[in-house]
């Protein structure tokens, strides 16, 4: 009686976690070292302001970080958690760049949804 018992709670619990849990976004903004500077990812930045506009996003979405240094794709892929949705702000600078990371992404993560905004 009382295993069945645990099982009926502990089933409860994962079924309220799941409920819970939110989606890992990270956004990728790409751009270049200026000797010990960098331009701020000024787009992924004003659209994650807006979307905290909404409740929705704020009870669904945990952004997770902005990925804005070049470093290595391979690398960089390996530092995300999971993400369930990862969004590229593309120029033509870093075009290579974000769809590098984007197919490292779909591979090790293939439910991950990839959006790109080209500007």
């Amino acid at each position: 009686m009382t295993l069945v018992s645990n099982m009926s709670e502990s089933q409860n619990q994962s079924s309220e976690n799941m409920k819970n849990s939110k989606t890992n976004l990270y956004l990728f903004q790409f751009s270049f070292l200026y000797g010990n500077e960098i331009y701020l990812p000024y787009s992924v930045g004003a659209l994650w302001a807006y979307a905290r506009t909404f409740p929705e996003i704020n009870k669904h979405i945990e952004k997770k970080n902005f990925v804005i240094l070049r470093e290595q794709p391979t690398d960089i892929v390996s530092s995300l958690d999971n993400p369930g949705i990862a969004a590229f702000s593309t120029y033509v600078w870093n075009f290579e760049m974000s769809v590098a990371v984007a197919r490292l992404i779909k591979e090790r993560y293939p439910n991950c949804l990839i959006i790109r905004r080209f500007f």
